[in-house]
């Protein structure tokens, strides 16, 4: 054995002819005896080795530094080393090991008896102590207690979801009861609730022409058909798994999906059926800023996205609408949910009493029960009292904007203020005020009126859309041209167009008898009125913009309509930080830049996944992708690819060739 002294030279690892490890000189000479199992290089004059199944440290003389007696040794930061007693290797995984942290003498920092000790993160780390979860710091103290059956993880405000009680189940919590911690440990939320959700989803009801249509007695009737459909062969097949064996979990999960799939297929149908009109007014009419629940993900170290609001919503019992996936009133008619203040742990809105809560506006929350009638409307204050008198029957809800709201009833609409007083009319449709006014409909016609009900324009036109930079795309009948009114409710450009949308930045899309264009308030044409059609501007003043000819979209240059680049095609959306996304013949998408070159294939099925698809590309430096690799990511995108079993037959547009 070499003293001390003698290591200016290297001591390198060695192996006997036995397979017993030691150490030589750069002369070959052993200065460390072969008697240990593995062993690394010298760091600073000590070197971790194995001893039979267990590690420890050695110094250059051989001796014991860290006595060999841990299962596993992590690597060293800080100053400090996670190590693992106990336990059994399996498959070359350490199975039942109990770990802590050691110092560099060896020392114990932290008593070896947590199950499993994550990564510290932000200054935290979770922990696992026989079945149950808590969280440590940086100085190794308990900050959130070992006492919870799953926990997610800490978001940028510093609120982690808990849960007591349930059953991990295939990675998902079961029948859990959450409350949510802060990182001080501090208990935010008492775990009393069986599900929690987050503020987080913009309402499509919250665009009242899309609420009004799609509450109709038609579209319910048909959403109806398509939910009875969904359902069919359930019966026979929880029947069926009674002999063969089949998991409960697998067929709630098929319900869920099919249930996910009659509200999409209901959605898609009611848009594509939707006449040119009804598209116009839909796409023009703003939404209110109405933002509804969704809940967590009872996994493991999901996060609470508080990224719109810090309020959450809660129910102390589980519905299947929970997983619903699509958010529609009628898809949540069996919650009883209600809405609670993290910063307070107060409930502003109390769970047992609402199918549906609204995030509070002016401090007065929508509520919404259900029955065999529909669904009716209240508003509720922080001392849980009701605004109206009687609920009403409706098609949509709207918050309280500068002390006012509408109320979207199914027999007429009409506004109310703070006190539950109706200061307007009733009328078939009231859109979202802008400029202190709203556009309104009757059987007569579209007009406008202000916020306390007083009439500007009589409801006498085929068309009034919403106020847009500063005016109001119009026609009085459907024989006459579209012009655009100024907020006096007077034509301030005369109406000329056979076609016309609103405003946008400055600029509008027309067409005219020599085709579609774009135009500026002072009804000064940006781009020519001769194409096929066009796409309406996003930003103020750009530079390139869609054009049509025939099927084909072409970019063309808006300074003088000339063409930006040679490809073409079936349709594309208008360039953001210099990139566009873009369709082939089949509705396949790829992205572009401002040259026409694909950065991204058209192999993607999806918009989202083509954003998600340069996301990607971003986090790895890349400035685009292959055609296969194009397509390798349209597949793993695929939710329901990771899903098959060993008995389905796979499609072949899912296998990774």
């Amino acid at each position: 054995m070499g003293a001390p002294g003698l290591l200016a030279q290297e001591y390198i690892p060695a192996q006997n002819a036995k397979g017993k490890w030691g150490y030589v000189d750069e002369q070959g000479n052993v200065v460390i005896k072969y008697d240990y199992a593995e062993v690394s290089a010298f760091v600073d004059g000590r070197a971790k080795v194995k001893k039979g199944d267990k590690w420890g440290y050695i110094d250059t003389s051989g001796k014991e530094v860290i006595k060999i007696q841990y299962s596993e040794m992590g690597t060293w930061e800080n100053g400090r080393c996670k190590v693992a007693v106990g336990g059994s290797m399996k498959d070359n995984v350490l199975k039942d090991a109990k770990y802590g942290f050691i110092d560099a003498t060896g020392a114990v920092l932290l008593k070896p008896e947590y199950n499993e000790i994550g990564a510290f993160k932000d200054g935290l780390a979770y922990v696992k102590k026989g079945d149950k979860y808590g969280y440590i710091d940086n100085n190794l103290s308990t900050v959130v207690e070992c006492k919870y059956t799953a926990i997610g993880k800490f978001n940028d405000l510093g609120y982690c979801w808990v849960s007591t009680g349930g059953k991990m189940q295939g990675g998902e919590l079961k029948n859990g009861v959450y409350g949510i911690c802060t990182r001080d440990g501090r208990i935010a939320v008492k775990p009393n609730y069986a599900m929690i959700g987050t503020f987080v989803y913009d309402v499509p009801e919250a665009n009242p022409v899309y609420a009004q249509i799609a509450n109709s007695p038609e579209a319910k009737e048909r959403m109806k058909a398509l939910a009875k459909d969904a359902t069919k062969g359930l019966t026979s097949k929880s029947f069926a798994m009674a002999f063969t064996g089949g998991s409960a979990e697998e067929l709630n999960d098929e319900v869920m999906a099919r249930q996910k799939q009659a509200t999409e297929a209901f959605e898609n149908e009611l848009r594509q059926n939707l006449t040119e009109d009804q598209l116009m007014l839909m796409s023009e009419c703003p939404s209110y800023n109405m933002l509804g629940y969704k809940f967590i993900e009872p996994k493991l170290f999901s996060e609470l996205d508080m990224s719109r609001s810090t309020l959450i919503a809660v129910s102390r019992k589980q519905f299947r609408s929970a997983n619903a996936g699509s958010w529609t009133i009628q898809a949540k008619g069996m919650d009883m949910i209600g809405i609670v203040d993290v910063a307070t742990d107060r409930p502003l809105v109390k769970w047992s009493k609402y199918n549906v809560a609204f995030i509070p506006s002016e401090g007065l929350a929508a509520v919404v029960k259900t029955d065999k009638k529909g669904y009716k409307v209240n508003y509720v204050n922080a001392d849980d009292k009701l605004l109206l008198k009687e609920w009403v029957y409706a098609v949509g809800v709207s918050p309280f904007i500068d002390g006012k709201a509408v109320i979207q009833g199914t027999k007429g609409q009409y506004i109310i203020d703070r006190n539950g007083n109706v200061l307007s009319q009733s009328y078939d449709l009231i859109m979202p005020a802008a400029d202190g006014k709203h556009v309104v409909k009757t059987g007569s016609g579209f007009g406008i009126i202000t916020t306390d009900g007083s009439q500007v324009v009589a409801p006498s036109y085929e068309v009034i859309l919403p106020l847009s930079d500063g005016y109001y795309c119009a026609r009085r009948t459907d024989k006459d041209p579209y012009g655009y009114l100024g907020a006096d409710g007077r034509f301030a450009i005369e109406p000329m167009y056979a076609h016309a949308s609103s405003f946008r930045h400055g600029a509008a899309r027309v067409k005219s008898d020599t085709g579609w264009g774009i135009i500026n308030t002072a009804n000064a044409p940006i781009v020519k009125l001769t194409w096929d059609d066009v796409k309406p501007f996003t930003e103020e003043n750009p530079e390139l913009c869609w054009a049509k000819t025939g099927s084909k979209w072409s970019c063309i240059k808006v300074a003088n309509g000339t063409a930006a680049f040679e490809p073409t095609f079936y349709d594309a959306d208008n360039f953001v930080d210099g990139r566009a996304v873009v369709y082939d013949e089949v509705g396949l998408a790829g992205c572009i830049d401002t040259n026409g070159k694909l950065v991204v294939p058209m192999r993607m099925s999806s918009k989202d996944i083509v954003t998600n698809c340069l996301q990607d590309m971003t986090a790895r430096g890349a400035t685009e992708i292959s055609d296969i690799d194009a397509y390798r990511f349209n597949i793993n995108s695929n939710p329901t690819r990771n899903k098959y079993r060993l008995s389905h037959v796979i499609s072949n547009e899912m296998w990774d060739y």
